[in-house]
């Protein structure tokens, strides 16, 4: 009985034994996840090979570019059987392949991503480019729910959402007009407070987006685009308005029904809404210019 036990103990350790270099031998075959085992041959090791570069390529574009060709090679070498004449041997390299060159591809494309976003500088192409690669990658059938790495695209999107909403609302300031020029019109003040008070949240957000400096520099220009855009409007009003003093039937009837009330609009203008370096000239030329009117006025000979 005793030389029986020591003889299973024995059989029981071979067997482990056996299975432990089995796992470790992938010298002469590739086994892959679902255990079918392929002899390698010189397609294979060339996309092994360019899968392997991907480590050592730099720039942003250019590892896109070298990801584009792996995947190329991989899907001609599929379409030729060259990985396997048997069919579905082909198949599974090849779909082992794709999965491997996703996996290297996307853990540096990530690193890379964020990268520029720690950087100062974030050009236009490689906003653009680390976009359109992130909604491809996350459209991939290789990646992983709840992943490290879909969790890292979905930051990166919103990091892109976060530059792209600030960035739309910089152009929307850029384009913001106002030239009505109706006695009885006025400027939406308000909307420009608005504005205003929109531009020094988006200063005071955290996050990547504060590593840029274009967009840094473009949120504080803003007061000074609001401001442009209200002394533009002042401005063609007044010309709208100027030497209309001969349609009234006397000077203190114009000054109550036009100069008086687009005086108000003048002195609504505040530093403490638009705090810009040229608000005192422009402040002064806007009175100077409509009192001339005034004085027009006074000396005018009513009938």
């Amino acid at each position: 009985m005793k030389y029986i036990k020591i003889g299973i103990a024995l059989l029981v350790l071979a067997g482990i034994g056996f299975f432990t270099v089995k796992s470790v031998d992938f010298t002469s075959n590739t086994t892959d996840e679902i255990g079918i085992s392929k002899p390698e041959n010189q397609f294979t090791k060339r996309v092994q090979q360019e899968i392997n570069k991907l480590d050592s390529v730099s720039g942003l574009k250019q590892t896109g570019e070298h990801y584009q060709k792996v995947e190329y090679l991989i899907n001609d070498f599929k379409e030729n059987k060259k990985f396997d004449a048997v069919p579905e041997d082909n198949q599974q390299w090849a779909k082992s392949f794709q999965k491997k060159a996703y996996a290297v591809y996307v853990e540096k494309f990530i690193n890379q991503s964020f990268a520029v976003f720690r950087g100062n500088e974030w050009a236009y192409n490689d906003l653009r480019f680390i976009g359109n690669k992130t909604r491809l990658l996350q459209k991939s059938p290789f990646l992983q729910r709840n992943s490290s790495a879909s969790q890292s695209l979905s930051k990166i999107q919103r990091v892109l959402g976060s530059y792209n909403e600030i960035a739309s609302f910089v152009t929307q300031c850029r384009r913001f007009s106002y030239l009505s020029d109706k006695l009885e019109d006025k400027f939406p003040l308000d909307e420009v407070k608005g504005k205003i008070e929109k531009m020094k949240q988006y200063k005071g957000t955290s996050g990547y987006v504060r590593n840029c400096n274009r967009l840094t520099k473009q949120l504080n220009e803003v007061p000074q685009l609001l401001f442009n855009a209200h002394i533009r409007y002042l401005d063609n009003k007044i010309d709208k308005w100027l030497d209309m003093y001969s349609y009234y039937m006397t000077q203190r009837d114009y000054s109550e029904k036009l100069y008086k009330p687009i005086e108000r609009e003048i002195y609504q203008l505040s530093r403490a809404v638009y705090d810009v370096s040229n608000f005192d000239k422009e402040y002064e030329r806007l009175k100077d210019k409509w009192k001339a009117d005034n004085r027009k006025a006074y000396n005018h000979k009513y009938e």
